[in-house]
């Protein structure tokens, strides 16, 4: 059957003479395999810049609920960047969003508040003139509640540290599975506010880097295979 819905390419492949696979997150049907023909020809309807990684597409398709690949029949921008492409610091934090989005988004079925969340990160990332340092760390905090294991709990002087493994903070420290109180305040009061106020909160560059690296680690205790994006990396040196 023919349905319409919207999502963000997630991968790109290509496929054979003229077609691309691909592999997109959709509002209505989550994570989904996608074939489109003729689609490198020199006189293709629709360009392929258009599928390229991190765009977001209104696509009409060929659905077929047991199919592992269906076929695309209509694509079209639904926005188009205005600073991304052109903005090194912001291109960077989009691919590591893209980055950690290919290595946890692996359900099938539509998630309205998961999707929403997503096209909101990229439409602030690329609209935003406020300084976007705090981000990655922000993202990773807020991805981590939609996909069920976000931190428990509230910094207090009672319990001041944050546990990795256990996912919340606690009186106790336990070297190398949890941050440090400092650290661990800045989690909370970052996990406290909303996309459009997280630049507000001052945080040192160093804690900022290593709040990425545990919340990387705390995906790892939390998320089977979970692997550390390799655009950890162009954060840690774009981003201070």
């Amino acid at each position: 059957m023919l349905i319409k819905t919207k999502g963000i390419v997630l991968r790109n492949v290509k496929y054979g003479e003229s077609s691309l696979i691909l592999d997109m997150y959709t509002e209505d049907n989550g994570l989904i395999s996608l074939i489109i023909g003729g689609i490198r020809k020199q006189r293709a309807k629709t360009p392929a810049s258009i599928f390229q990684v991190m765009t977001w597409l209104e696509i009409v398709l060929y659905y077929r609920e047991r199919s592992n690949l269906n076929r695309i029949k209509e694509a079209r921008p639904l926005f188009l960047y205005n600073t991304i492409p052109f903005d090194i610091r912001k291109k960077g934090v989009a691919l590591f969003i893209t980055e950690v989005l290919q290595k946890t988004l692996k359900e099938k079925v539509g998630d309205t508040s998961l999707f929403n969340f997503i096209f909101n990160m990229f439409y602030f990332l690329d609209r935003t003139n406020h300084t976007i340092a705090n981000l990655i760390p922000y993202f990773l905090l807020k991805l981590s509640g939609l996909l069920g294991f976000q931190p428990y709990g509230n910094w207090t002087k009672n319990t001041p540290y944050f546990h990795l493994l256990h996912g919340q903070f606690q009186a106790g420290i336990e070297p190398a599975l949890t941050l440090d109180a400092g650290e661990s305040k800045y989690l909370a009061e970052l996990n406290q506010l909303g996309l459009e106020e997280c630049h507000n909160l001052i945080v040192p560059a160093e804690i900022r880097k290593e709040l990425v690296v545990a919340l990387i680690a705390f995906y790892k205790f939390h998320l089977e295979k979970f692997r550390e994006p390799r655009t950890t990396k162009i954060f840690s040196e774009i981003i201070n």
